[in-house]
C-alpha cells in the first residue's frame, strides 16, 4: 500500500493513478481500504486482467528493466519464469484462493508500505514535482507555473493524523517493509516521530526501514534513530558523478554531494545496511550515466529508477535526438563491456536486487535496460520541445544558470529547438 503526502490511500507504491472512488486517512481506516475498497483490484489481477495503473511497470519489463510488479510478486515466492509451479507453492495460495472465492475481499493486512511524509525539502530538481519538494513549489508559484505553493502539504503534519496511521500501523500483524519518502525524509519532521514509535513498540528488531535521501544533508539524531533499526534500506538520489547534477538537482553542489554520497555508503557498511544508488534518467542527465554506473559497480551498491520517466513529458529520454542517443547507448555500453560478468544476458533476471552477491549484475542488467530503451523505444513527441524550452529558461532566468555551461555537446541540438 501507499500513503500520498495529501493522505490519500494507494494500492501500489507503482500505480499511476487510482482506481474509483479516493480514500483518506481523514475518513478510512487501513483496514477498511485494503481489505474491502481495493477488491476489484485483487479481483481483476485474480481473473488476469492487465491494469492500466500497472503500465509503467510493464514498459520496464519490456527493456528488462526490473519492476516494482515483479519485486511484490517475488515477495509471495512468484517467479513469472515459473509461473504455474511458484504460483502452486506460494505460502499466499491460501490467501490467493480467498479473494477468488469472495469477490476480491481478504482478510489480510498489508505488510509492505510506501508512505509519502509530504513535501518538506531542501532541493529543487528540475524533473521533481512541486508536491514532492516544498523549495520546488515556492520557485514554481513565484514563476507562475502553479497556483498554489503547496505549503504544509502533508498529512503527517497533522498530529491527530499521524497518532491514528501509527496506532493502526503499529497493531498490524506481521508487518515487513515500510518505505518512507519526503520531500527529503531525513529532515521531515514526521520521520524521526515514526522512527521513534516504531523503536518505542520493539518493531525496529524486524521491520525493514526503507528511505531516499538526497545527499546534502546528514542529521546526527535522525540517523543514531536509524542505527536502531536491524534492517535498513537506504536510497541515495544522484543523477551524475559530474557538475551536471548541480544543474538538475539544485542547488546542490556536486563537491558535497560526492563526499555526501561517499560517506552514506561507508555508513552502509558499518551497519550492514543495503544501499542503493536512486537515479532517475532523464534527458539532461542521460549521457553522463557510465561514471555513476561505475561508481555503484565498483562499490557493491545498488543502482536503480523507479521507472523509465515519463512526467515531465519535456525530459523523457526518448525525446532526444538521434545523435545524441547514440552518444549515450556508446557510453553505456562502455561500462557494460567494460565489466561483463558471468550470467550477463540470462533469460532469467534477478529480481532480489538487495541482495548484496547479486549486487553488480543488477547494475550491470539496469544499464541494458536504460540501452535497450533508447535504441527500441519510438521517439517522443517533439511538440515537447517548445515546453522543454520554456521550462529551462524561466528556471535559469531565477537560478542564474545555464545548461549549456554544463552540457556544451548538447548545443546543436538544444539552438535547433529555439534555445
Amino acid at each position: 500500500m501507499r500513503i500520498r503526502a495529501n493522505g490519500n490511500f494507494e494500492f501500489c507504491r507503482w500505480a499511476t493513478n487510482e482506481i474509483g472512488k479516493i480514500h483518506n486517512i481523514k475518513d478510512t481506516s487501513i483496514k477498511d481500504y485494503f481489505q474491502k475498497h481495493i477488491s476489484k483490484v485483487r479481483k481483476d489481477l485474480l481473473d488476469g486482467k492487465s491494469l492500466k495503473e500497472c503500465d509503467t511497470c510493464y514498459v520496464m519489463e519490456k527493456h528488462g528493466k526490473i519492476s516494482g510488479r515483479q519485486k511484490q510478486l517475488l515477495k509471495v515466492g512468484i517467479l513469472e519464469g515459473k509461473f504455474k509451479e511458484s504460483f502452486n507453492s506460494s505460502t499466499f495460495l491460501d490467501k490467493f484462493k480467498q479473494s477468488n472465492d469472495h469477490n476480491g475481499d481478504t482478510d489480510c493486512l498489508p505488510v509492505d508500505w510506501q508512505i509519502d511524509l509530504g513535501n518538506y525539502c531542501n532541493s529543487a530538481c528540475v524533473m521533481c514535482d512541486p508536491r514532492s519538494s516544498s523549495k520546488l513549489a515556492g520557485e514554481w508559484f513565484k514563476l507562475g507555473f502553479i497556483d498554489t505553493p503547496y505549503n504544509n502539504f502533508s498529512w503527517a503534519q497533522d498530529p491527530t493524523l499521524l497518532d491514528k496511521f501509527i496506532k493502526e500501523l503499529v497493531g498490524m500483524k506481521n508487518l515487513q517493509y515500510l518505505h518512507f519518502l519526503g520531500g527529503e525524509t531525513l529532515i521531515t519532521p514526521g520521520f524521526s516521530k515514526m522512527l521513534e514509535e516504531l523503536i518505542n513498540h520493539k518493531l525496529n528488531e524486524n521491520v525493514i526501514i526503507g528511505l531516499t535521501t538526497n545527499l546534502t544533508v546528514w542529521p546526527e539524531r535522525t540517523i543514531e534513530l536509524l542505527k536502531s533499526f536491524k534492517y535498513v534500506h537506504l536510497g541515495v538520489s544522484i543523477e551524475s558523478l559530474d557538475n551536471i547534477n548541480d544543474y538538475v538537482r539544485w542547488p546542490s553542489k556536486i563537491e558535497d554531494v560526492r563526499n555526501k554520497l561517499n560517506e552514506f555508503v561507508k555508513l552502509g557498511r558499518e551497519c550492514d545496511w543495503t544501499v542503493s544508488i536512486r537515479v532517475t534518467p532523464n534527458l539532461l542527465t542521460i549521457t553522463r550515466l557510465k561514471e555513476l554506473y561505475q561508481y555503484a559497480y565498483d562499490n557493491f551498491v545498488g543502482i536503480e529508477s523507479c521507472n523509465f520517466l515519463h512526467k515531465p513529458e519535456f525530459l523523457r529520454i526518448d525525446l532526444l535526438p538521434d545523435d545524441l542517443r547514440q552518444n549515450a547507448v556508446r557510453s553505456i555500453n562502455e561500462f557494460t563491456n567494460k565489466n561483463n560478468n558471468k550470467g550477463w544476458g540470462s533469460d532469467m533476471p534477478i529480481i532480489n536486487i538487495r541482495k548484496k552477491e547479486n549486487k553488480r549484475q543488477t547494475v550491470l542488467e539496469d544499464a541494458k535496460s536504460v540501452v535497450s530503451y533508447l535504441e527500441k523505444q519510438p521517439p517522443y513527441d517533439q511538440s515537447a520541445y517548445v515546453d522543454l524550452i520554456k521550462f529551462l529558461k524561466k528556471l535559469e532566468n531565477n537560478r542564474k544558470n545555464k545548461i549549456l555551461d554544463y552540457l556544451p555537446e548538447y548545443e546543436e541540438f538544444f539552438r535547433s529547438i529555439g534555445y
